[in-house]
């Protein structure tokens, strides 16, 4: 696997069309294996454009100037609908739209995304990382739970999906 240092960056204005297209794409694939995790309407270019303006939004290259091959969005905003599930107490990151090029599937970009979360909330004073996956993604859940986190008892739900979601959460050693 590269060396995450030199190839996890701060996405810029410069990367909101080539990662919507990433985004998009994953959305597709999503859909032709039956999942409607994601539409046309979430996650929007004006979701990434968002992210981008608001600095936590983070890319993954294979090299400096190679294609984004994967992006994560780590910030403090906790959503509502988390509000019914038991969190630890602690100062939270969360971790939102992890994605990874359907293409470049299964070479451990998640795996070195979901590491770099934990790094930069240590580095930001959080005690915790939370974040939500849809009960459908199988891989996800089974990648979550191979990497230390816990799933917490009950679920959540977005509007205009079949299924629910799962929460997730790990604590962080300093």
């Amino acid at each position: 696997m590269p060396d995450v240092a030199h190839i996890i960056s701060l996405a810029t204005s410069e990367d909101v069309a080539p990662i919507a297209a990433l985004l998009r794409r994953c959305m597709l694939k999503m859909r032709a294996d039956g999942s409607d995790q994601w539409s046309e309407a979430y996650p929007t270019a004006e979701v990434v454009v968002g992210d981008v303006a608001a600095g936590t939004l983070f890319s993954l290259r294979t090299s400096p100037r190679a294609p984004i091959v994967a992006v994560i969005t780590c910030d403090e905003n906790v959503p509502p609908e988390y509000e019914p599930i038991a969190f630890t107490r602690g100062r939270p990151l969360v971790v939102h739209r992890l994605a990874v090029d359907p293409e470049q599937q299964g070479r451990g970009y998640a795996r070195m995304l979901m590491q770099f979360a934990e790094r930069r909330a240590r580095e930001l004073g959080c005690t915790t990382i939370r974040f939500d996956t849809y009960s459908r993604n199988v891989a996800a859940v089974g990648l979550y739970l191979q990497l230390g986190y816990v799933q917490l008892p009950g679920e959540i739900r977005f509007p205009g999906r079949a299924a629910h979601f799962y929460c997730f959460e790990k604590l962080l050693d300093r």
